[in-house]
């Protein structure tokens, strides 16, 4: 008897559109879901604010449109939620997968609606919402409303995964959740996509020299997440011959970094490129040797695609602990305890003292760590596995 294709309705309140993150890992996703055998695929997603890629040619989507503001809370209810549960429950899903979203009280209605097993993908705390804008009383009750729709989604999911070990322990305390029911399983890169092969074209296209040591952050708000601190480094070890900078991203923060860098005097050695089209990413990380990602606080606890990025692409990693605490172990990595300018310094400088041949194993090293452990392919993997245990 042939297999049967696992059917799954995919559920997203992320715009594919958007050139950040959490659309990447959406995008990457879908396309990978999407292109294999064993899967009959559909994404009910928001209706994008920009044009999509190419790549959703080939993905089944049905698209919702976000309300905002105080309708968020009913969302697309009306007619729209009614279509959308139509169209759910003629695709007869075998499982639902949620990205979840704050006050998807929607989804809960459409959950109780449709009878089928669901689960929950890269789910978070919830801590960042509502805005910081938002005034206290109203920032409290819907924060109170938040959670209790949210407790109870949670707490009927068949699975859910999350993103680092924070995350996993915030969420069993605050749905109180049995700890079995909440996995640990980061979001992962394209490896096809993001490869060391570019370095030379990418060199080239930066005005970088092949002997230059080109440290670099790639990601938004680059003053707050590893830019800063590479500006910093520049300008302790502004001796060290052929060391160069490059940052990209903005979030508002370029023009910071630039008046940063003139203060430090290094804007010679730092090219700080501002944002950039994501297409464009896998032909300028491979122009770094080593990649940073500084986070604080609160934000440690987010899994970091840059360094995914970085890792596939063969460069070596300074990062923040946290959601990296699974490069501690790593020879082409350093995960610091504290983001202080010397610790960190030294860190890059550990990296930049080795031999070159060494250095070019660590980048050989954390190409294939990328390849075995980080691909999005192995990734899906993982949870296809776990899902189908729930289906059996």
């Amino acid at each position: 008897m042939p297999n049967v294709p696992m059917r799954i309705a995919y559920i997203s309140f992320v715009d594919l559109s958007d050139p950040y993150g959490p659309a990447v890992n959406e995008t990457q996703f879908l396309n990978d879901l999407s292109a294999r055998n064993d899967i009959e695929l559909l994404a009910c997603v928001p209706k994008p604010k920009q044009h999509l890629s190419e790549i959703f040619n080939e993905i089944p989507l049905s698209f919702f449109t976000m309300s905002s503001g105080p309708r968020r809370l009913i969302g697309w209810i009306e007619s729209r939620f009614g279509a959308l549960t139509h169209r759910i429950t003629d695709f007869q899903p075998s499982l639902i997968v949620l990205r979840p979203s704050p006050l998807c009280f929607n989804v809960l209605l459409l959950l109780r609606r449709i009878n089928c097993p669901y689960v929950l993908k890269t789910a978070g705390h919830g801590t960042a919402w509502p805005p910081k804008n938002t005034r206290p009383p109203l920032s409290q009750a819907l924060r109170s409303v938040d959670k209790q729709i949210k407790h109870s989604i949670y707490r009927n999911a068949s699975v859910i995964d999350t993103v680092s070990t924070p995350q996993r322990d915030s969420i069993i305390e605050n749905h109180s959740l049995p700890p079995e029911k909440v996995i640990v399983l980061d979001n992962g890169v394209d490896v096809s996509l993001f490869t060391p092969e570019a370095r030379r074209s990418a060199r080239h296209s930066l005005g970088l020299s092949e002997e230059d040591r080109v440290i670099g952050y790639v990601g938004n708000y680059p003053m707050s997440r590893g830019g800063k601190e590479i500006i910093d480094v520049l300008a302790e070890l502004r001796n060290l011959h052929g060391i160069k900078g490059v940052i990209v991203g903005d979030g508002g923060e370029a023009t910071k970094c630039q008046d940063y860098a003139d203060s430090k005097g290094v804007s010679d050695d730092v090219k700080i490129l501002g944002a950039q089209p994501f297409d464009r990413m896998p032909e300028m990380i491979p122009a770094l040797d080593i990649g940073f990602s500084i986070k604080k606080g609160r934000e440690q606890e987010s899994s970091e695609l840059k360094v995914r990025q970085y890792l596939a692409c063969g460069c070596l990693v300074v990062g923040s602990k946290g959601s990296n605490d699974f490069l501690r172990d790593k020879p082409f990595a350093r995960v610091l305890s504290e983001n202080e300018t010397k610790t960190i310094t030294k860190a890059t400088q550990d990296f930049l003292r080795l031999e070159r041949q060494n250095f070019l194993e660590l980048q050989t090293a954390a190409r294939q760590f990328a390849e075995n452990n980080l691909s999005v392919y192995s990734r899906n993997n993982t949870r296809l596995n776990i899902w189908k245990k729930f289906l059996s």
